[in-house]
């Protein structure tokens, strides 16, 4: 079961000890990596989510894949979360990690949806336009969605522009359901 409160204690107790080290960049790397080796192997994530594999075993298994890659700090985080047998809540705890950093390095997420694929100069541009609207980072998540037709769909936290083909034949769809003149013969 799924605990958001839970995974936001471990990570904001992770960032606090990378604070108090200085080492911030370093253990948002080890977490990228842990991230990118979880996401990518899924023999891994079974054994992680499966409750029949004893915690030592677990450990054994974290040890060989993440020994002398990535730092004290997060080894012993690491070992800490499967001691607590909170390794089911590792993927959301992670998360929550990379959500507390991009906050602190005001950093947000755009997340951009195209019909087709354009240019990197265009995407630049865009990138540029909402760093300084918003007065953060931005890193772009882009998604190809031919459904939309054309145009762009941008969303940053709240934010919402709809600026996609799809979107305006809607709203005339639902203009001209409505339309109170209706023309009678």
């Amino acid at each position: 079961m799924k605990n958001p409160k839970l995974a936001n204690r471990y990570a904001n107790a992770l960032f606090e000890m990378a604070e108090i080290d200085g080492k911030i960049e370093e253990v948002f790397a080890d977490i990228l990596l842990i991230k990118s080796v979880l996401k990518e192997n899924s023999e891994l994530k079974n054994v992680i989510d499966s409750p029949h594999i004893p915690v030592y075993k677990k450990d054994k298994v974290f040890n060989a894949i993440f020994a002398g890659k990535i730092t004290n700090i997060s080894e012993h985080f690491l070992l800490l979360i499967i001691k607590k047998r909170r390794v089911p809540e590792l993927y959301s705890i992670l998360d929550e990690f990379v959500t507390i950093y991009n906050t602190h390095h005001n950093i947000k997420i755009a997340k951009i949806t195209i019909s087709q694929e354009i240019d990197s100069a265009l995407i630049s541009k865009i990138i540029s336009i909402l760093e300084t609207e918003l007065k953060c980072k931005i890193e772009v998540q882009l998604t190809i969605n031919p459904n939309i037709i054309g145009g762009i769909i941008i969303k940053v936290e709240d934010i919402l522009i709809d600026a996609s083909i799809s979107s305006k034949i809607s709203r005339l769809k639902t203009e001209f359901s409505q339309n109170k003149y209706k023309v009678s013969y």
